[in-house]
Parts: C-alpha cells; sequence; structure tokens
C-alpha cells in the first residue's frame, strides 16, 4: 500500500545512478571515498583502453541525459551536474591527458583511498586488510 503512494523513479533518476556506478567502477577509491564498502580493494585501472570506454560510455549517458525532458527544477539540476561531470571528465582524460602527464594523478589515487580506509571506522578488519591489498598491487 504505501510502495504505491510513492512518485516513481524518472528517466533522470535512472541517468543519475547509471553515472554514478558507472563512475564508481571507474575511479573504485573514489567510491571507497563514498563510503562504498564493496570497492574497499580495488585501485583504479587507467589503461588506454579502459579510458577510452569509458569516455566512450559518457557519450552514451550524455546522450541520454540530453534527451530528457526534465519533469522538475530538480531533474534539470541533476541533469546540468552529471552533463558538467562529464565535460569534466572528457577534460580531463582527453585534452589534459592527465594520467600519463602528471605523477601527482597517481599519488592522491593512493594517499586519499589510504587515508579513507584508515579513518573508517565502521569496518576495521576489513580496512586493514584492504590497505594490505593495495600495497601488494
Amino acid at each position: 500500500m504505501i510502495v504505491a503512494l510513492l512518485p516513481a523513479a524518472s528517466s533522470m533518476d535512472a541517468q543519475v545512478s547509471k553515472f554514478i556506478e558507472q563512475y564508481f567502477a571507474m575511479y573504485p577509491t573514489r567510491a571507497t571515498q563514498a563510503g562504498r564498502a564493496d570497492f574497499n580493494t580495488r585501485l583504479e585501472d587507467l589503461a588506454p583502453e579502459k579510458i577510452q570506454a569509458w569516455l566512450e560510455s559518457l557519450d552514451g549517458i550524455d546522450q541520454e541525459a540530453r534527451s530528457i525532458q526534465p519533469a522538475n527544477r530538480d531533474e534539470r539540476l541533476d541533469r546540468d551536474v552529471v552533463r558538467h561531470q562529464i565535460a569534466w571528465q572528457r577534460f580531463g582524460l582527453q585534452t589534459r591527458s592527465a594520467p600519463a602527464r602528471n605523477s601527482m594523478f597517481w599519488t592522491g589515487i593512493a594517499s586519499e583511498a589510504a587515508i579513507y580506509l584508515v579513518l573508517r571506522e565502521d569496518q576495521p578488519m576489513n580496512c586493514a586488510f584492504a590497505l594490505w591489498r593495495l600495497a601488494r598491487s
């Protein structure tokens, strides 16, 4: 009965969720920072073919987001934020080639992931194991 009273998820909600899940798959340490324990033992794989596949995925998400007519202000803001994040990803990966040209890019990934794992109070043993796995990779 209560379920019938909840509004159905919109197309824009689905696009936002799709983007976030694919973003976390591409950047698992950022998922760890967001509290997603299922990514704790993974690091980014930014091989050229992975970056190319990610950029192609972003193109698809961007096209779908452009085709959605927002039903309200919140959906318009969600669409705009996703599209701006996609543009920022393209800039960093295509225009700047940050993974290949910026050594601090990699330092940030490793150090931020370690800090968030150490500070997690909800799963101290899993965090210790995840740090050990990250150090070995």
